[in-house]
């Protein structure tokens, strides 16, 4: 069986909703903000344009979900772990970020973000973004397995809380 499509790489127009939503900013500013605060440690040092740099990287993206332009695999992938709610993630794959340790050893790793969503089949036109994190490299596939899948528990926890609410989709702007 094939792995359906995500409405990001389908070529059509979605609209992004954030769970939870914000009154105070957009539905994209806010999973920025969260994938920016998953990846920010005390380690980690960021300047006025690494920080942009990144943030600009995880707008881009969201932006081009919207528009339908995401590359399947590469960009959005359907999460294949059996769970009651089917969600799939918007992928970063190589953000370098300097890291200084306690006792001053700085190092540029290349770390990995993720932005797990929902696709409500009661909200055709729309994603909605219930987790941002950074995904953790264990240090073997068993570790890395059981690292995802404490993401995609919290996703899932995420998911059911904020049905009611319809994931911050908008009444105003679902056709």
């Amino acid at each position: 069986m094939l792995d359906p499509q995500s409405r990001c790489s389908s070529g059509h127009t979605v609209t992004f909703a954030w769970a939870p939503p914000s009154a105070s900013t957009t539905a994209i500013e806010s999973a920025v903000d969260a994938l920016f605060l998953a990846i920010s440690t005390p380690e980690r040092r960021w300047n006025m344009w690494t920080k942009n740099a990144v943030r600009s990287e995880f707008r881009k993206r969201l932006e081009a979900a919207e528009r339908g332009e995401l590359h399947p695999v590469d960009h959005v992938k359907r999460i294949g772990r059996a769970s009651a709610v089917d969600m799939f993630e918007i992928r970063w794959q190589g953000i370098t970020v300097h890291e200084v340790d306690g006792d001053g050893v700085v190092a540029y790793p290349i770390i990995l973000a993720r932005l797990l969503h929902v696709e409500p089949p009661e909200h055709p036109d729309h994603f909605a973004g219930i987790r941002a994190h950074e995904k953790q490299i264990g240090t073997n596939d068993a570790e890395t397995t059981l690292l995802q899948n404490a993401e995609i528990d919290a996703a899932v926890g995420t998911f059911w809380q904020y049905e009611p609410s319809d994931w911050g989709i908008s009444p105003e702007t679902t056709s």
